[in-house]
């Protein structure tokens, strides 16, 4: 059974900046919502959805929560990758995969201020203040060919620098990659042969991204990335490190269970 919760919505999370409601905050507008989905049963698996433009990947995970327990976390809106809001006449946009640190907001908020900087945390704050009761975030994004692909992070790529390791199957799609913040899960991925890409969680930029703040409070995080269209190999993907992170949990449930915990 699949139940759907409205979390949020931008408009409350822009009014809560004010101490004192007026009418002025009616001129405060945006139309996104962060909205959760989830299936009955215990589950230790978040999946994200950010980029309300990026269809591929929502509808994947959709098809996958109808025979699998987890919950998703997404962003409504039309179908575009920034957000935008207006807070009385002046019009600020955002990438809700920049919205997580400080850092991130500030390079990435157009035009910033500290105003629409706050609210942005706020945003933010809906999703990751109910994060830390999973074991494991699961993000899942599209891209477009020859635009951002696993060849980003090799030597000479223009993201080279955010990663520790790279593996490539040259059989593969290039644009279908799994990107982690977890040594053990690129592991299990390079031994199948599944493109996969390790941050290098030391050196990495912080661009306000979803795996830079997973990777400061030390919380296991998967991005299934694939090109638009690739809807049978993400699902693919998504069920194989669904399979990985399953087994860890059991084995470390087993392991509990022996040592009297």
């Amino acid at each position: 059974m699949r139940t759907l919760l409205s979390c949020c919505t931008l408009y409350f999370c822009l009014c809560s900046c004010y101490a004192q409601p007026s009418p002025k905050n009616k001129e405060i507008k945006c139309d996104a919502k962060i909205e959760r989905e989830y299936t009955d049963g215990p589950a230790s698996i978040a999946f994200i959805h950010l980029h309300a433009n990026e269809t591929t990947a929502l509808n994947a995970v959709r098809q996958f929560l109808e025979r699998n327990k987890g919950s998703l976390f997404y962003v409504k809106q039309r179908e575009a990758r920034n957000v935008s809001l207006v807070i009385h006449d002046s019009i600020f946009q955002f990438d809700p995969n920049r919205m997580f640190t400080r850092a991130g907001r500030k390079a990435n908020l157009n035009p910033y201020s500290v105003t629409a900087d706050s609210a942005v945390k706020m945003f933010a704050s809906e999703i990751v203040s109910q994060l830390h009761s999973y074991r494991i975030v699961i993000s899942l994004h599209n891209n477009t060919s020859s635009n951002f692909s696993i060849s980003s992070y090799k030597k000479g790529g223009e993201f080279e620098s955010e990663a520790s390791r790279v593996y490539m199957n040259r059989k593969m799609d290039e644009d279908d990659f799994v990107f982690t913040t977890d040594e053990n899960i690129f592991n299990k991925c390079r031994k199948q042969k599944l493109n996969v890409v390790l941050q290098d969680n030391v050196r990495r930029t912080d661009d306000g991204s979803l795996s830079v703040y997973c990777a400061n409070v030390k919380l296991s995080y998967v991005n299934i990335e694939a090109e638009f269209g690739h809807a049978d190999q993400q699902l693919k993907m998504l069920e194989f490190i669904y399979q990985v992170v399953s087994a860890g949990s059991e084995e470390r449930s087993y392991a509990a269970e022996k040592s009297g915990e």
